[in-house]
């Protein structure tokens, strides 16, 4: 099920959102959940990820789902259906980035593929206000990209400020992974513009999470393999605006950060400052016992050591803990959601953690810098936004709904 949650600055449970803080919803579409988050500039809240139906036993379905909130928690039924917006591609899609447009247009992406998710490619859909599809996107509202590989997905989104959109995602083609960055004109065709045919592909990794410079740069975080020593590290790419690597960064365009063992950044978000900073997770040894991990860099990509003394920093919840969204305030405060898992009991629960500036825990914030919020038995946080300085956090549930 969808879970969703809002919480007050000091991190404790905003009961003026649905009475608790807490909603949790499936919708009556079978299984769901919330894979990205976003706020209008009226205060209403947006959220995606899929919906799955089996209308019989041989038949089974998945699309792009979207709902959207009023400030109090209740859904908003001038969206859509009743407050709710499914799509349906070719049999299975599902929605894992979510932006808004300045003119309140809201733009989905993920992929789309058939009954087994094999031969998956890039999807987006474009949505007018009142949730009907954006007809002067694409054909009839969708864009599907076909690279050619077995595989692809897009695993985020941002717009730029000409109305572009620009996501990363990862193609999969003969056992080789590549590192696929795509952006489209505001009418969902390919930009030509951007290194010749509106794609760059790049072989040094998996892509997660993509955010633009105030110059137009474009940054993006995922992981790497270590060949030195069999494991993997964090990696940023930065690319101009004709798609070329930008080799002020760090000389090539390219930075790998070696944490703690097998390492993964998952999200990352710019400075008003131009420091960037990218946060995933980090295991301590193998594939056990991971920790929130976050890293700090300067804008020519260098470790910031002015961020906790290297620029780096692991945060332990006391289980296998893994960071999947970022958001920086306005007032420099980083705020990290994810989950923390308990292996053997096979239970997880969403966990947060905000930040100093300097990179220290921010003991004004939950407990010394850490919020751990439990459904019932496995959730998973994999988005977060803030509103007023109103943070809500988004993931799924696997208990019954309770709407």
């Amino acid at each position: 099920d969808m879970a969703f949650v809002r919480y007050n600055p000091n991190g404790s449970l905003d009961n003026s959102f649905d009475g608790d803080g807490k909603l949790l919803d499936h919708y009556d579409v079978g299984a769901s959940a919330i894979h990205d988050i976003a706020v209008q500039k009226d205060g209403k809240v947006v959220v995606a990820g899929y919906y799955y139906t089996q209308p019989d036993e041989d038949l089974e379905f998945s699309g792009f789902a979207l709902a959207r909130f009023h400030s109090d928690g209740t859904l908003d039924k001038t969206f859509g259906e009743e407050g709710i917006v499914n799509t349906q591609f070719n049999i299975n899609a599902r929605i894992n980035a979510l932006a808004i447009q300045d003119d309140g247009k809201i733009v989905a992406a993920g992929f789309e593929s058939d009954f087994d998710f094999i031969d998956a490619e890039f999807a987006l859909a474009r949505y007018n206000p009142d949730g009907s599809l954006d007809n002067s996107f694409g054909v009839g509202g969708k864009v599907t990209s076909n690279f050619g590989g077995d595989e692809a997905a897009v695993n985020d989104l941002v717009i730029q400020k000409d109305g572009k959109n620009v996501v990363v995602g990862f193609t999969y083609e003969a056992g080789i992974e590549s590192f696929t960055l795509v952006r489209y004109n505001p009418n969902g065709s390919l930009d030509n513009s951007f290194s010749g045919d509106g794609i760059v592909t790049t072989n040094f990794g998996t892509p997660n999470a993509v955010s633009i410079q105030e110059d137009g740069k474009i940054v993006v975080a995922g992981r790497t393999a270590n060949t030195s020593n069999g494991t993997s590290d964090y990696v940023l790419a930065r690319y101009n605006l004709d798609g070329s690597l930008d080799n002020s960064f760090d000389g090539d365009g390219k930075v790998t950060t070696d944490i703690q063992g097998q390492d993964q950044a998952t999200s990352i978000a710019i400075q008003a400052d131009g420091k960037i900073v990218a946060a995933g997770y980090s295991y301590v040894s193998d594939f056990y016992n991971a920790d929130f991990s976050l890293a700090r860099y300067n804008p020519n990509g260098s470790l910031d050591n002015s961020f906790d003394g290297d620029g780096k920093i692991v945060t332990d919840f006391g289980a296998d803990d893994k960071a999947n969204d970022l958001f920086i305030q306005e007032d420099g405060m980083i705020i990290a959601a994810g989950l923390t898992e308990n292996i053997q009991l096979l239970t997880s629960d969403f966990a947060i953690a905000r930040y100093r500036p300097n990179g220290s825990s921010d003991p004004a914030f939950g407990n010394n810098g850490k919020v751990i919020t439990d459904f019932g038995v496995v959730e998973t946080a994999t988005s977060l936004a803030i509103d007023n300085s109103r943070l809500y956090v988004g993931g799924s549930s696997n208990i019954p709904a309770i709407r």
